[in-house]
């Protein structure tokens, strides 16, 4: 009886003795364990329970904001990710969050080459399919949203953004300019929805507006 008196009046008074962390998840029940031999882990310090070389009471130790230990790096952590990163931006190195291009010591492919061999014309032909969005304003690719960083540089993440002529014996991409696009045909009647009109909308969201020219350049229809 008398020790469950005593353990009530400390749970009431928790603010003088309690060996809990600010903002402890579970009120300090996982600041706090009892050994009876050995050593404490590092993260936390050792309180002698009478004996000194006896029992001890281990007490998570407080890093330099008074949280748990590791609490503060992991929350600055998270600010940096969030002010450099955000939640929609890739990013090409996950230990540097501002980093823009890939590190990489050894890849036989350029970074512009990273992709499907023949993506261009095989996306043309209509070999490679990708998702399309029914809004409420009309048909579009499902874009990735961007952020911060990137708020002002839209991500090309459709084949159906930029569809040149790849290099027909490896595959890779050797176009080196934008006006190298190469469209869809303008029509094709195995199409529910028209290519042509999409790959226009893509390449005017990236700021590569279609010339007047390939509306009359490129008329090939299947029909």
């Amino acid at each position: 009886m008398t020790s469950t008196f005593i353990i009530k009046k400390l749970n009431e008074q928790t603010d003088l003795w309690s060996y809990a962390a600010k903002n402890s998840t579970l009120g300090g029940l996982e600041d706090v364990y009892v050994r009876s031999q050995g050593q404490c882990h590092p993260d936390f310090a050792a309180v002698p329970i009478g004996n000194p070389q006896g029992a001890k009471l281990c007490v998570r130790r407080p890093d330099h904001c008074g949280n748990s230990i590791g609490t503060s790096l992991h929350e600055e952590a998270k600010q940096q990710i969030e002010n450099s990163q955000g939640y929609y931006r890739g990013s090409v190195n996950l230990y540097d969050v501002k980093q823009m291009t890939p590190t990489q010591q050894i890849n036989p492919d350029r970074y512009s080459s990273r992709r499907i061999p023949w993506e261009g014309d095989l996306v043309r032909r209509d070999y490679l399919h990708r998702q399309i969005n029914y809004g409420a304003t009309g048909i579009n690719p499902v874009r990735i949203p961007h952020e911060l960083l990137d708020a002002d540089k839209p991500y090309w993440s459709y084949d159906m953004t930029f569809t040149p002529h790849e290099d027909p014996l490896t595959g890779k991409r050797v176009a080196d300019k934008l006006s190298d696009n190469v469209p869809p045909p303008k029509y094709d009647i195995t199409q529910l929805h028209q290519r042509f009109p999409i790959n226009m909308r893509e390449n005017e969201y990236i700021g590569n507006a279609y010339p007047p020219k390939f509306s009359t350049t490129y008329q090939k229809r299947y029909v």
